[in-house]
């Protein structure tokens, strides 16, 4: 599945073509962990090597980016998901490495841009979508900013827990009534030889 007890649901930023970008505050971060697809299966590269994900929150503060659940441009304030994976999750080490020895925190300023297609060495491949992150200090007010947002990311994670416990329980079979011993039970009415 898509998400999971750690991943708030809400809806993600994709960026279409070369030149698109978004900018942002990243208000909540799931850690490097390794991706699964949409059956909860984990993924692996073909040389067996775990692929990895991470999920950026971020609040939209401005470029040309798409809402997944729009299919239009995203607004500011908009608060949309970011899924780090493949060769973007590559660029988005490369970047984080590039800012060190600053964490990438709740309150950086983040800029995500789709930089150019690199052709594929295998013509059987899909040409690589190169999308560049870039992070900015963060300040007193984007940190304000970005704790408000992941505190209510943080509470609908939880609703969305509670209603899915409060679901199972409903949906699942409850166990037999327990009755009477077998032993215990008259065989009934028995026939009389002739």
């Amino acid at each position: 599945m898509l998400f999971n007890e750690r991943t708030p649901k809400t809806h993600t930023l994709k960026l279409e073509n070369i030149g698109d970008y978004a900018s942002g505050i990243i208000c909540f971060a799931d850690e490097s962990r390794q991706a699964t697809d949409i059956d909860g299966e984990l993924k692996w590269w073909d040389g067996g090597r775990p692929r990895m994900t991470t999920i950026l929150y971020q609040e939209i503060t401005g470029g040309n980016g798409i809402n997944s659940a729009t299919g239009e441009i995203a607004q500011d304030g908009d608060v949309l998901a970011i899924f780090v994976e493949g060769g973007t999750h590559v660029e988005f080490e490369k970047a984080r490495a590039e800012y060190a020895p600053k964490e990438v925190d709740v309150g950086t300023f983040v800029r995500w841009e789709y930089v150019e297609d690199v052709r594929a060495h295998n013509p059987r491949h899909n040409a690589r979508k190169v999308k560049a992150f870039t992070f900015s200090d963060r300040t007193p007010e984007s940190i304000v900013v970005a704790e408000r947002i992941k505190a209510d990311l943080v509470r609908r994670l939880e609703s969305y827990n509670q209603g899915k416990a409060a679901e199972q329980e409903r949906t699942e079979p409850l166990p037999p009534e327990p009755g009477p011993d077998r032993a215990q039970v008259s065989p009934g009415p028995t026939e009389e030889p002739f």
